[in-house]
């Protein structure tokens, strides 16, 4: 087993009275796991007989299945114990706001089911080798613009499961490295162009289930590298292909479950569309996967298709 590779997967409550007391459990070579006791002092007991913290490159903190637990905002920060994490998972926690301050060397960092006390611009911004950051079920409404200004290796951006109806103009513009956003099963009823300008390297866009009711025109413009873009679960009428004028590599649209009964027929020559979701929309109860078909089981909704005004 690679002697940096050490997992702890942590049940945490921590006050100033809880810390972390950890042991020794082979779980199939995998590593080790470190569970919290009541009432130990986090020095109580070496987590590794022989290893110090230093060798620790992955830790996984989960609260109590039916409520969220505390995490003090008086607590210790992560990486100052564990100061070579490259990777953090969080679950059903409540988050202080420097909980994953001095990070340095951290690759991925997954936050699930948990409430922030307050989410600023620091965030994450001793972190600059994020790659992969995910921020599901938080109960966000909102973030930051200047949340992102020191991830620049970001490639992979998971923001599901939220209460998001707006972001700041700007939110993504640093983050030029990004190949997939996936903002799924938000409250983002509007597409701002503004959030797309800097994301000249992003391959999937997911935006299921918000409500969105159109497409604004050019919307996508900056997007040249896009190869992917779900939309399911949305209040869409119509497609118009000025929504996707440079989009010459996308291959998947998938609009499941709108309200689509129109589409610009030119949508299709101006992309690479080969895979179609249109099932359970109004003008088209189809599920195309050869891009040889498309044009014949959308010919009713290009014949229903009327311009923009």
């Amino acid at each position: 087993m690679d002697l940096k590779v050490i997992l702890f997967s942590c049940a945490v409550l921590i006050s100033q009275t809880l810390g972390y007391k950890c042991k020794f459990e082979d779980r199939k070579n995998l590593g080790y796991i470190c569970g919290l006791e009541p009432y130990q002092r986090i020095n109580d007991e070496r987590h590794v007989p022989g290893k110090s913290d230093d060798d620790v490159t992955r830790v996984e903190f989960f609260g109590y299945w039916n409520q969220i637990t505390p995490l003090s905002q008086s607590g210790v920060p992560i990486c100052e114990r564990f100061k070579n994490l490259k990777r953090i998972e969080v679950e059903k926690l409540e988050i202080g706001e420097n909980l994953f301050k001095n990070c340095k060397n951290l690759e991925k960092l997954y936050i699930s089911n948990s409430e922030f006390m307050n989410i600023s611009d620091n965030f994450v911004t001793d972190s600059p080798k994020l790659n992969t950051l995910m921020l599901r079920g938080c109960k966000l409404t909102t973030l930051p613009e200047n949340i992102f200004n020191n991830q620049k290796q970001l490639t992979v951006l998971i923001l599901d499961d939220n209460q998001i109806s707006f972001l700041p103009p700007n939110t993504f513009k640093p983050l030029r490295n990004l190949q997939s956003l996936y903002l799924n099963n938000n409250r983002l009823q509007t597409l701002n162009q503004d959030w797309f300008k800097s994301l000249l390297n992003l391959k999937v866009l997911s935006l299921r289930g918000n409500g969105i009711t159109d497409l604004p025109k050019h919307i996508f413009i900056f997007l040249y590298n896009l190869e992917q873009i779900y939309l399911a679960n949305n209040k869409l009428t119509a497609i118009h292909s000025d929504s996707f004028e440079l989009q010459t590599k996308l291959s998947i649209i998938n609009l499941f479950n709108n309200r689509v009964n129109e589409i610009d027929e030119r949508l299709i020559d101006r992309t690479a569309v080969k895979f179609f979701n249109m099932f359970q929309n109004v003008c088209s109860n189809e599920d195309i996967s050869e891009r040889n078909q498309i044009k014949q089981k959308l010919q009713k909704c290009f014949d229903n298709y009327q311009p923009r005004k």
